[in-house]
């Protein structure tokens, strides 16, 4: 039985460390809240940069309920933050770096990048305002409102070259509703009760 666990501990390892050295760009999707009736929630992305090349823009795709609008928030670290459609996308939005203006456009095509998706959360440096994420480097920080879970992304270079794209962003533990939490005290208590008696 030792052995069995042995094995499966080192199992488990072995897969999470070739998924993790596979993806060079790690987006990390933290949960404030999250309604799963609603499909909806709120939180901050944390952008994990393995490569050699500094990142200066990423897009997160977010398909939602009519019902909600979702809201791509101004960053603590100054980026610019904004709800882009597919349409727009391939139009193209503008991103202004350092070497000058950068459209989503020459990016790639949206349906390429974000299958099955209709619109994403752009995030982007902006030049003399803001520092984008060097390489080896983490920044954390992007708030988003009304994502949806596990999205696929992309990570953008300076030049408007595709860095990293990947199906999905990782997500951190989804936070449990109020009534789940008191439903799960409410069991242990029941569990207490019955041990009581039984003594």
């Amino acid at each position: 039985m030792k052995n069995m666990n042995r094995f499966k501990t080192f199992f488990t390892a072995a897969l999470l460390l070739a998924a993790t050295s596979a993806q060079a760009v790690i987006i990390n999707e933290e949960w404030i809240w999250y309604d799963a009736a609603q499909s909806q929630g709120e939180g901050q992305y944390t952008v994990i940069n393995d490569t050699a090349t500094d990142i200066y823009a990423f897009a997160v795709g977010n398909d939602y309920p009519t019902s909600f609008q979702p809201q791509a928030y101004d960053s603590l670290v100054r980026w610019d933050a904004q709800l882009v459609t597919s349409a727009d996308w391939d139009l193209g939005v503008n991103m202004y770096f350092n070497n000058g203006v950068v459209s989503t456009a020459s990016v790639g095509a949206f349906a390429d990048l974000f299958p099955s998706f209709s619109s994403v959360f752009l995030y982007s440096f902006v030049a003399d305002w803001s520092s984008p994420i060097v390489a080896g480097a983490t920044e954390g920080g992007f708030i988003f409102g009304s994502q949806v879970l596990a999205s696929p992304f992309v990570a953008i270079d300076g030049n408007g070259g595709i860095i990293d794209n990947h199906a999905t962003v990782h997500v951190s533990t989804v936070p449990l509703p109020a009534a789940a939490w008191l439903f799960s005290f409410g069991l242990a208590a029941l569990g207490l009760v019955g041990r009581r008696r039984r003594a």
